[in-house]
C-alpha cells in the first residue's frame, strides 16, 4: 500500500477508531533489512508513525519521541546520542488507555511536560515517567454561527463537533488545536468550515478550552507561532483518485492575532492541496514552507509582506509529477530546506544560500513506489516527518542532524546530511513557468541603470518600545521619504524599538558600487532647537549582502557627533510634494554610504540595526526607518 493512500486514510479515518494499551516493541538495527535505509535506523513495531519531535529543551536534545498509531499506540522516547539507537534510559514510553483515539501529533515544551494530540483529545503527560496528568476532549461541539458554507456550497450547521484534527502549537497560556472538520472523506470529500480550538493553559499544565477561531479556508492542518501571530495552514478540500491526491478548493495561509483571535490576513495559494504538516518558518519568523499533498513541490510564502514568494507556477521542484510532500524542516541556521518525498522514500536537501534554491543528492531511506527487483511488492517505504537535531553540529553533538520516519516498515531514521549540497540544474524547460511576474523597471532607469527604492521586507525583528508604524508595514518603508525638515521628524516611519532590526529586499534594482555613494538611508531625526550640531539622532547600524546572508557592516561611531558611518541622525529633507531629488545626496538629507567602504560590488539587502543609543520607552522607541534610496543601481530581470 503506498505511503500516500495510507497517510490520508489515517487523517481522514482516525476518528473512528479507539486506542488499547499494548506492549512496547522496538529494536535498533545495525544493517539494514528489506525495505529500510542504509542509514542508521531505530525499527519501530508499527507502520506508519504520525510524528517526530526533537524537543530544543535542556536535558532533550538527544531523544526523538516518535508517535506511534498501531502497536503499541503513543510516544516512544528513543536514545540518538546511542550508537545502534535504543529505547531512551532517561525517558519512558507514553502507551496510550483504551478511548484515547488515535495520536496525531506531539507538542513538548518542558522536560516533565509533553501534549499529545489524538482523534479525541488534547493529552497532557510527563515524558519522564510516561504518566497521564491530564485528558481534555477536543470534540465538544462549536457554535460557528450562522451564514457559513460547507465546502459543497450547502449551508453549514450552526453547530458542529470538531473533528480530524490536523495540528498544535502553543503561545504563553494558551494552546491551539486546528480541525479538518470533515463531512464525507470518500470522494467527493465535503468540509464543514475549518475551526481551531483555543485552550487555556493551568499552572499544572492542564488544559480547558477557552474559544475558537474559525478559519477562511477548508481543511486547517498545520499551525505554527509567528511572535504574537498563530499561521494556519488551510490544505482544502482534498479527494484521493487513484491512490492520489486531487485538491478540490483552494489552499491558503492564515494569519491569526493571537490577542484577538482574528484571521487578519488570508494568503491565498491556490489548487496546490497544501500537505498536512507545520510550515518550517525561518528563525526571524519572516517566511515559511509548506509541502503539497498532490506534487513533488514546496512553497514559500513572505508573511512580512503577506504574500506568495514561490506559489503553483514558480514552486520549489522537488520531485517531477504526483508526489506527496510529507513534511519540511529548516536547517538550524535557514541555509539548507529539507523536504521529504512519500513517493520517492528519500528526503531532498535544498541549499537556500541566494538566489534560486540549490538541490543536492537526495538522502534515500527507503524504496520509492514501483515494482523493481529489489521491491517486487511495489509499495513504497514512504518518508514521513522530518526533525532537526537542535544545537550545532561537532559542538553540541556529533554525527546525524537530521531525523526521518518512515512509513511502511515504520522506522526512524538518522541522517548526517554532510556536504554542502550540490548544483541543481533544475528539472526540463518545459517544466517550469516562463511567464513570471518582473517588476517594472525603478524610477529613474537609463539603459541598465536604475534609481529605485526598497521593494519588499525581507525580516524584522522587534526590539523593546517598538510598535509605532507596524500596522502600516511593509507599505511604510516603500517608496520614496517623507522628510519633515530642520524642526520635526516625520511620523511616516516604522520604529524598531531597542536594538530591534529590519533587512530590506532592494528587489530588481540592487545598488551597485558606483561614483560617490551608491545608497541613502532615511530616519526621522530634526534639529534640537534648529541646532545644527545638536540633532535629536536614534542611531542605526547599516549592514549590506548580494546574497541575504554574508552581511558586511559600514564602521559606525556612536561615541561623538558628528556619527560617521551611523544612520539615524540627519533631518530628511526630500518628500514627494517638495520636489526635492530623494537620490541627491547633497539635497535629500538622510546617510548616504559608499559599499566600496565594505568592498562590496553589489547589495540587494540592506540591514539595519537599532545601536541603542537612545532610552525613550511607549510605542516609538530605537531607529525609526522611513525609506532607502539607491542612487547607482544596476537592473536585474
Amino acid at each position: 500500500m503506498r505511503y500516500a493512500l495510507r497517510t490520508f486514510a489515517l487523517l481522514f479515518m482516525v476518528a473512528a477508531t479507539a486506542c488499547t494499551n499494548s506492549q512496547l516493541v522496538a529494536q535498533s538495527t545495525e544493517e539494514p533489512q528489506a525495505g529500510e535505509s542504509a542509514y542508521r535506523t531505530f525499527a519501530l513495531a508499527s507502520d506508519f508513525p504520525a510524528d517526530l519531535v526533537i524537543p530544543d529543551v535542556d536535558g532533550m536534545r538527544g531523544t526523538a519521541f516518535v508517535v506511534s498509531t498501531a502497536d503499541p499506540v503513543g510516544v516512544i522516547p528513543v536514545d540518538i546520542d546511542s550508537d545502534p539507537m535504543r529505547l531512551s534510559g532517561d525517558f519512558e514510553p507514553f502507551l496510550a488507555q483504551e478511548g484515547s483515539g488515535i495520536p496525531a501529533k506531539l507538542l513538548v515544551t518542558a522536560i516533565d511536560r509533553a501534549y499529545l494530540l489524538t482523534s479525541n483529545a488534547v493529552i497532557l503527560f510527563d515524558p519522564r515517567t510516561g504518566s497521564m496528568r491530564d485528558f481534555t476532549s477536543a470534540v465538544m461541539p462549536i457554535d460557528v454561527g450562522a451564514g457559513l458554507q460547507n465546502s459543497d456550497g450547502t449551508p453549514s450547521a450552526e453547530v458542529i463537533t470538531p473533528s480530524y484534527p490536523g495540528g498544535i502549537a502553543i503561545h504563553g497560556g494558551l494552546l491551539f488545536v486546528s480541525s479538518a472538520n470533515f463531512i464525507s472523506t470518500q470522494a467527493p470529500a465535503v468540509c464543514a468550515p475549518g475551526t481551531v480550538q483555543v485552550f487555556e493553559i493551568d499552572t499544572d499544565g492542564s488544559t480547558e478550552r477557552a474559544g475558537h477561531i474559525v478559519t477562511s479556508g477548508y481543511n486547517p492542518t498545520g499551525l505554527a507561532v509567528r511572535g504574537d501571530e498563530l499561521i494556519v495552514v488551510n490544505s482544502g478540500v482534498i479527494d484521493i483518485v487513484d491512490s492520489q491526491g486531487v485538491a478540490r478548493t483552494d489552499a491558503g495561509v492564515d494569519v491569526v492575532d493571537i490577542g484577538t483571535l482574528d484571521v487578519v490576513t488570508n494568503i491565498g495559494l491556490g489548487l496546490v492541496a497544501a500537505s498536512h504538516h507545520a510550515p518550517a518558518l525561518t528563525l526571524d519568523g519572516s517566511r515559511a514552507f509548506i509541502g503539497s499533498a498532490a506534487y513533488g513541490e514546496v512553497y514559500e510564502v513572505d508573511l512580512i509582506n503577506r504574500q506568495v514568494l514561490r506559489g503553483d507556477s514558480d514552486p520549489i521542484v522537488v520531485t517531477q509529477g504526483q508526489d506527496f510532500i510529507s513534511s519540511v524542516a529548516l536547517s538550524v541556521d535557514d541555509r539548507d530546506l529539507y523536504a521529504a518525498s512519500f513517493e520517492r522514500s528519500a528526503v531532498y536537501p535544498f541549499f537556500m544560500g541566494g538566489g534560486d534554491p540549490l538541490v543536492g543528492d537526495p538522502f534515500e531511506i527507503g524504496f520509492p513506489a514501483g515494482v523493481t527487483d529489489e521491491n517486487p511488492s511495489g509499495a513504497n517505504t514512504g518518508a514521513g516527518a522530518l526533525a532537526v537535531r537542535p544545537g550545532s553540529r561537532d559542538v553540541d553533538y556529533d554525527g546525524a542532524d537530521l531525523y526521518a520516519l518512515t512509513g511502511y516498515p515504520g522506522s526512524l531514521v538518522a541522517i548526517d546530511t554532510g556536504a554542502p549540497a550540490q548544483e541543481y540544474a533544475g528539472p526540463d524547460d518545459g517544466d517550469v513557468a516562463d511567464d513570471l511576474d518582473v517588476p517594472d523597471p525603478p524610477v529613474g532607469s537609463d539603459g541598465e541603470a536604475c534609481q529605485g527604492y526598497a521593494q519588499a521586507v525581507e525580516s524584522v525583528s522587534y526590539g523593546a518600545g517598538a510598535g509605532f508604524g507596524q500596522a502600516s508595514l511593509p507599505e511604510v518603508v516603500m517608496g520614496p521619504p517623507r522628510g519633515a525638515g530642520d524642526l520635526t521628524g516625520s511620523l511616516h516611519v516604522v520604529s524598531l524599538g531597542h536594538d530591534g532590526s529590519i533587512t530590506l529586499d532592494l528587489g530588481n534594482c540592487p545598488a551597485v558600487d558606483g561614483p560617490g555613494d551608491d545608497f541613502i538611508v532615511f530616519e526621522n531625526a530634526f534639529l534640537i532647537g534648529g541646532d545644527p550640531d545638536a540633532p535629536y539622532a536614534e542611531l542605526g547600524t547599516v549592514e549590506v549582502s548580494a546574497d541575504g546572508f554574508a552581511f558586511f557592516a559600514f564602521a559606525c561611531d556612536t561615541s561623538t557627533y558628528p556619527y560617521d558611518g551611523c544612520a539615524g541622525w540627519r533631518p530628511v529633507y526630500s518628500h514627494p510634494d517638495n520636489g526635492i531629488d530623494p537620490f541627491d545626496t547633497t539635497a535629500a538629507g538622510g546617510e548616504s554610504f559608499d559599499l566600496a567602504d565594505v568592498g562590496l560590488a553589489k547589495a540587494k539587502y540592506i540591514r539595519i540595526t537599532d545601536a541603542g543609543t537612545t532610552t525613550a520607552s511607549g510605542t516609538t522607541a530605537g531607529f525609526d526607518l522611513d525609506a532607502t534610496a539607491v542612487i547607482n543601481g544596476e537592473i536585474e530581470n
